[in-house]
């Protein structure tokens, strides 16, 4: 169980990994499956990080679930399009690393843990396009998973953010189709009636669902391997310092029921504490951009306040802050209860047919079909943290926006409390929403004229396969239709983060490294607390939990002293 553990537990052990999300989760798994003493140590009074919160996709190209399904791709086509984006921040040896190990991590722990993944055939790369891109086969999801397995732990676990769940039932990447269709197709309506019912019987019986999708499923299937394994883990526990001796981390003090505790780590200490978003002197420093920004980091866990940071520059680590974009961006929306939340509805809502995003200036400023990366990037470039999605009256009730859901579910609460704004013309829509009547009035115009022929060109909706992937295929254009059905409505929406791209620079073995690239012995970084390999770019679903699984996997094995597979499979 976790935090069963009294004060001697916590003495010494072989590996101490501090923070709980999907590195430190991962890494803890696999150093247990790999015949070490584990003690994971979560600063929070829950597990999961932001992970917990995430759609539990993984990035990872050439997996076996992939080259069974005869996805046409190759580590060459995958290193190509790493390199091409990470460009003066392209690392080869830890580029290299994650591709020839990425695809042995999945094995490990779909082969000795509770974690399984489901390839997304569909999901294509974000710039499918590009030089390397494909058109799908990448990502993969972590499986649904039964919360009655986690017993009274599931109470530990953090949970997901209001935009991931309808009336308390989580919503998996692959139900949003059934709940968008429910109306208009049997095989739908059956579909959600069956999961509502189930809802309905989990609550009476439990008090909340205890189906878990994306990445609550994903932490709760690793946390369900430590329970197994007994690994040691303790929450509400900060680490304070490192031990170090003649250059080399021996363990750290944690702070345990108020008290500090000297963990002597024999084989090293994971840094996985979700980097620093909401360190605002650090923040200040290496993001000055969005320090004005109050929406930046809602989404993220409050202790996420960069200890790993510290923890490694005590030990002669640095912050590398060479990205593009210092973190990873989302477009997200204050709800009318004070909560942020993305995912889903909010996430993509942007490419359906009838809605639009607009400034207060009542232009567009982007392709709204862009990855939720590309369109933070975007309004970012236009000079703004605030934008609005515009949809009329058939586009919301067929598609909804927000926790503004599709027909038949009510929408009067939403209009009450502002969460959604609604006119009986666009000019009268500009008023109440604060944007300009007029500007609005013929932005649409002049994109419901060319929407009526299926182009943009002012700029480019829906000409890529990310675009058509995440349109309606049943519609004319999946992405493109004309605003014209009254009333009309707005939502704002804001810049926020998934975590931070910058962060400690490791080597090849997710070792921490000093100015000089040496590798501090024993200290190992992996998740947000380690820096990107992308460069700061948002290149595919995943690219966040993909790595911090990967090189927690390589962290691991590198403290056992167990090699890890450099070579990837072929066909």
């Amino acid at each position: 169980m976790i935090d069963d553990v009294c004060e001697k537990d916590l003495m010494e052990c072989d590996l101490l990994v501090l923070g709980a999300g999907a590195g430190g989760l991962g890494a803890s798994a696999v150093a247990c499956r790999s015949g070490l003493d584990v003690i994971l140590a979560e600063k929070e009074p829950v597990v999961g990080g932001t992970a917990a919160r995430s759609g539990g996709v993984v990035w990872v190209p050439n997996t076996r679930q992939a080259i069974e399904a005869g996805i046409d791709d190759s580590r060459e086509d995958a290193l190509t399009y790493v390199r091409g984006f990470a460009g003066n921040c392209y690392n080869e040896l830890i580029v290299n690393a994650y591709l020839d190990n990425g695809p042995h991590a999945i094995d490990f722990y779909e082969r000795e843990t509770e974690l399984q993944f489901d390839l997304q055939a569909t999901f294509p790369d974000y710039y499918a396009e590009a030089n390397g891109g494909i058109a799908g086969g990448r990502s993969l999801l972590a499986r649904d998973f039964n919360g009655r397995q986690l017993g009274g732990d599931i109470k530990k676990l953090r949970g997901t953010l209001p935009g991931g769940s309808f009336h308390g039932l989580q919503i998996g990447v692959a139900d949003y189709g059934y709940f968008l269709t429910a109306l208009r197709s049997l095989t739908s309506f059956r579909y959600v009636a069956r999961e509502m019912v189930n809802l309905a019987l989990d609550k009476a019986r439990n008090g909340r669902s205890m189906r878990l999708k994306n990445g609550n499923a994903l932490v709760a299937r690793l946390v369900a391997t430590l329970r197994k394994q007994q690994v040691k883990i303790v929450t509400s526990t900060p680490a304070r310092s490192l031990i170090i001796e003649n250059g080399d981390v021996k363990g750290a003090v944690i702070i345990f029921h108020g008290k500090p505790i000297a963990v002597r780590a024999r084989k090293g200490v994971v840094l996985a504490t979700g980097g620093f978003p909401h360190d605002r002197e650090r923040v200040a420093e290496v993001l000055p951009e969005v320090t004005q920004n109050p929406y930046m980091w809602r989404l993220i866990p409050n202790g996420n306040v960069g200890d790993g940071a510290r923890l490694a520059e005590s030990a002669g680590g640095y912050l590398d802050t060479r990205m593009k974009k210092g973190s990873s961006l989302v477009p997200i929306i204050q709800t009318e209860d004070g909560e942020a939340q993305t995912g889903g509805f909010p996430n993509f809502m942007r490419h359906f047919p009838g809605m639009i995003a607009v400034l207060a200036n009542g232009t567009r400023f982007v392709n709204e079909t862009l990855s939720y990366h590309g369109f933070c990037l975007g309004m970012q470039e236009a000079g703004a943290d605030t934008a609005y999605i515009i949809a009329d009256h058939r586009s919301l009730r067929r598609y909804g926006i927000g926790r503004v859901h599709p027909f038949p579910v009510p929408i009067t609460r939403h209009l009450r409390s502002g969460e959604l704004i609604r006119g009986r013309t666009l000019m009268e829509l500009g008023e109440a929403a604060g944007i300009d009547p007029s500007a609005l009035t013929q932005t649409v115009a002049r994109f419901n004229e060319n929407a009526r022929k299926h182009v943009d060109p002012d700029f480019h909706r829906g000409s890529t396969i990310y675009a058509a992937a995440y349109g309606d295929p049943t519609a004319p254009h999946p992405n493109l239709a004309p605003l014209v059905k009254a009333p009309f409505y707005a939502m704002k929406v804001h810049v926020g983060s998934l975590g931070t791209f910058a962060g400690i620079a490791i080597n090849e073995n997710a070792q921490v490294i000093d100015a000089n690239r040496r590798p501090i012995t024993g200290l190992y970084a992996v998740g947000n607390d380690s820096a990107s390999f992308t460069g700061g770019n948002y290149i595919g679903a995943g690219i966040t939990l993909g790595p911090a699984l990967t090189f927690g996997f390589i962290a691991a094995h590198h403290a056992a002293g167990k090699p890890v597979r450099q070579t990837v499979r072929s066909r």
